[in-house]
Parts: structure tokens; sequence; C-alpha cells
């Protein structure tokens, strides 16, 4: 699958889907009446993109989506 030239966050979620380049981020939920408290921890997918630098999800989330690999995202 090919990936338009100007479109090099998904070309870098794509690169980091086929290296291992994806990392979690554990992003803690509390309860609003106590905040004081963890309810659980909401798993995040961070894309490492070159030089290291994390990619936000909504630089290449959307153009994923669109090429029906979002399924990949969620299972790696």
């Amino acid at each position: 699958m090919s990936v338009p030239a100007d479109d090099p966050a998904t070309a870098a979620a794509l690169a980091a889907l086929l290296s291992g380049g994806l990392r979690l981020a554990l992003q803690p939920v509390r309860p609003v009446r106590r905040p004081d408290l963890i309810a659980f921890e909401e798993g995040l997918a961070r894309v490492v993109g070159p030089g290291g630098i994390v990619l936000p999800a909504g630089a290449f989330a959307q153009s994923l989506e669109r090429r029906g690999l979002a399924p990949a995202l969620d299972r790696a």
C-alpha cells in the first residue's frame, strides 16, 4: 500500500506498525467525585516517528482509518 509523499505522519505510523515503533502509554482515569482514586487506566497507542518524536494520533489516525488500517493499529 502506498502512502502519499505529502503525508509523512501516516508514513511514519505505517513504518511504526511494521517495525515495532509503537509504544503504550497508560493514562489514569479518575472518578469526578473521588479524584483521589484511579478508576482504571486507559491504554493509548503512541507512534514514535523519525528522530524519536512521538506523533499525535490526530496526525495519522484518520488516514489509517481511510485506508482500512485502523484495526492493524489496534492489534499492534
